[in-house]
């Protein structure tokens, strides 16, 4: 039996985005002691996602 389901280009581009936006929250700041900020290197993360689905819609 074949499967003839072909995702579309948005289904596609919907999956990589829940991709990303789950590996944002394994992101974290290589500085060690008191300037170490995760959550900093999150929120950057978090708003270049947001800048390039800006970007993209049309």
């Amino acid at each position: 039996m074949t499967d003839d389901y072909s995702p579309t280009a948005a289904t596609q581009a919907h999956r990589r985005e829940i991709v990303v936006e789950s590996c944002v929250d394994r992101l974290g700041d290589p500085a060690t002691g008191a300037t170490r900020d995760d959550e900093a290197v999150r929120a950057v993360a978090r708003r270049s996602i947001a800048g390039l689905r800006t970007e993209a819609r049309p």
